[in-house]
């Protein structure tokens, strides 16, 4: 009997301890950008008409393309991170990422901060292309979380950070 008691308060301890949310429930919702889901950004700008104009124009911009979406898979393959692409609904070209890893899920964080770095080193850039990045650590309670985000407009990057929880690099 007494077992089965013990065994009832652990899992009435387990079900009344707060967890952290996943990182999935950080990625925020940007209201000047679409949601890009299923494609790298390369295949959702070949998907738009005005994308495959805009990458026959822009021959630097289309291999920046694949230098973010290289840093996006990247994130995509460490343990315990979520990623979002995004892109703003008026110019597709103007996108980006943003990742968000719980650091516990992670096995080692090293490689979080060198898929950014992967995705910084860029062609040369029309002015109409500002590229920027930043990364942080968001504390929630006891949990951490290794945020990044990536983008090829600084309206894109401050668009992220006004919309993600401890965010003080665009404002």
């Amino acid at each position: 009997m007494l077992d089965r008691l013990s065994l009832l308060c652990v899992f009435v301890l387990a079900a009344c301890t707060p967890t952290a949310p996943p990182a999935a429930d950080l990625l925020p919702t940007v209201p000047t950008a679409n949601v890009v889901q299923d494609q790298t950004l390369a295949q959702y700008q070949r998907s738009l008409q005005t994308g495959i104009i805009g990458l026959r124009e822009h021959p630097a911009e289309a291999q920046l393309l694949t230098l973010i979406d290289d840093a996006h898979a990247c994130y995509k393959a460490i343990a315990g991170t979520s990623v979002r692409i995004y892109a703003d609904k008026r110019l597709p070209l103007m996108s980006g990422f943003i990742a968000i890893a719980n650091r516990h899920d992670q096995i080692d964080p090293t490689p979080f901060s060198s898929c950014l770095a992967q995705g910084t080193q860029s062609p040369a850039l029309q002015p109409t292309f500002a590229l920027c990045s930043y990364s942080y650590t968001l504390t929630r309670g006891d949990t951490q979380y290794d945020v990044a985000y990536l983008a090829l407009s600084q309206a894109m990057c401050t668009a992220f950070c006004a919309r993600l929880p401890g965010c003080t690099a665009q404002q």
